[in-house]
């Protein structure tokens, strides 16, 4: 698996049914023989008590099962699947690193298996890489050539850059579990830096202030999810995200697309829209 999935993406799953309060009540009153039981009567309102007490606790038990699993896990709840189910090549528990996300965790649980691989997979180098520190975001394993590997780092501090210290203690946690003829070296990732400005025509009569707030967030999400090796920030992806409302027409001034390499990272470091009715 050189790719984890996006556990983010699975649709949502209900394990035990959540019933309307409304079709609870009627059950009870059923089963209870309460026939035309009015809001007023005591036994009605019994009734709805235990119908909102049942469906708070189905709700509870459909959280609890979630909890077991890694797609759904969060806290105290993923920290005991990590050290439960998921193990390094030497039998120890993968535990959670200090300071390190529920996603960032989940997603070195998700490669743990790759590490016992003993023929230097990419999965394997990004799990070991990531369990050196949890300042990485990201890992991409380069191999330029036969038995050299090059590992590249994106960081969450400074603004994505990997400090000589922090490639080097890379290094010295992957070396002991890389194949014999590997020479491992850690790099920083080299960040493309750009600006974002554009103008967007608009309908008369529209909300300015909305649309070039609503056109902001698109186009912050457009950009952070480009914030990734290879990532490939483009015109015509730029003018789709922020496409909101009753925009017609976006003019990007001074845009050339951002194609990064293997070892580059696209950042945003400001985004600029005006807006102007047509």
């Amino acid at each position: 698996m050189s790719q984890e999935m996006n556990l983010d993406l699975l649709p949502p799953l209900t394990l035990v049914d959540q019933v309307p309060v409304d079709e609870i009540v009627a059950d009870i009153a059923e089963l209870a023989a309460l026939e035309n039981a009015a809001p007023s009567d005591p036994s009605y309102r019994s009734a709805l008590a235990y119908a909102y007490r049942e469906m708070y606790v189905r709700q509870d038990a459909n959280e609890q099962a979630k909890g077991v699993m890694l797609a759904f896990a969060k806290g105290a709840q993923l920290d005991h699947i990590g050290a439960t189910y998921y193990r390094t090549p030497l039998g120890e528990p993968v535990l959670r690193l200090a300071g390190e996300s529920d996603d960032n965790y989940k997603t070195r649980l998700q490669l743990s298996p790759e590490g016992y691989s003993v023929a230097g997979p990419e999965g394997a180098y990004k799990f070991f890489a990531l369990s050196a520190d949890s300042d990485i975001c990201y890992v991409n394993p380069v191999s330029p050539s036969g038995a050299v590997m090059s590992l590249y780092l994106l960081t969450y501090s400074n603004d994505g850059e990997a400090s000589d210290e922090l490639c080097r203690k890379v290094e010295s946690y992957v070396w002991p579990y890389r194949p014999m003829g590997d020479r491992v070296t850690a790099y920083s990732a080299t960040l493309i830096r750009y600006t974002v400005t554009a103008e967007l025509l608009v309908e008369k009569g529209s909300d300015l202030d909305a649309i070039k707030n609503r056109a902001l967030e698109e186009a912050a999400v457009y950009t952070l999810n480009e914030n990734k090796f290879k990532g490939y920030v483009s015109d015509s992806g730029l003018k789709d995200a922020m496409t909101v409302g009753n925009v017609k027409k976006i003019n990007l001034t001074d845009w050339e697309d951002k194609v990064a390499k293997d070892n580059e990272v696209p950042l945003c470091d400001g985004i600029t829209i005006t807006v102007r009715e047509v």
